[in-house]
């Protein structure tokens, strides 16, 4: 991204905007009412999901520089249909088939490379020359000058809250190798005492 694509959003950043918060209602539809899990983990998840809408509402509203970081970041969702079929697996019991484990480890590495990765290199190295050059940034207001920087701040809070998560899937994928493979856990304790 150059300066001057960092400067100018367009139709397409908005439009894929739009469609990304249409994604985040249909997830929360899903999550809310056919799944009614309304458990700690997924209550993050539905934080998660009202950041996004800020991201959403920040971008539309403010076009320029956070129109185009707002849509860069919805790669992150890349990483959506491993969480999905996890679940699917786990609801129809296969929980320790290869597939599960080969799409919790392809979950694991997807989530580190843009959530945690991606997300940092965005927070560390497009947001810091915005904020030094906000008055070149043309925007209709000076509150929406300044709803963009907030929009922008939550990087970092989004940064860390998917590094937890991370900590999270990668404890779980570890988990489930070694009860997999035998290393660990019960199936070790019933190796031993034969």
């Amino acid at each position: 991204m150059n300066d001057w694509c960092l400067r100018n959003g367009n139709v397409y950043e908005v439009l894929t905007l739009i469609f990304f918060a249409a994604y985040l209602v249909f997830d929360i539809l899903v999550c809310a009412v056919l799944m009614r899990d309304f458990s700690p983990n997924m209550m993050q998840n539905y934080f998660h999901h009202l950041l996004g809408f800020f991201g959403v509402a920040g971008g539309v509203l403010c076009g320029s520089y956070v129109a185009v970081l707002a849509s860069a970041t919805t790669v992150l969702e890349v990483s959506t249909p491993f969480v999905n079929l996890r679940y699917l697996l786990w609801v129809h019991k296969k929980s320790d088939s290869m597939i599960y484990i080969l799409n919790g480890l392809s979950l694991t590495l997807w989530f580190f490379v843009l959530r945690v990765v991606y997300i940092w290199w965005i927070t560390i190295t497009k947001i810091p020359p915005m904020m030094m050059d906000l008055d070149n940034i043309p925007m209709e207001t000076e509150s929406l000058k300044w709803l963009g920087v907030l929009d922008v701040c939550l990087y970092p809070i989004l940064g860390l809250l998917n590094f937890y998560w991370f900590t999270k899937i990668a404890s779980g994928s570890i988990d489930k190798l070694k009860e997999h493979f035998g290393f660990g856990g019960s199936s070790a304790k019933t190796t031993s005492s034969k």
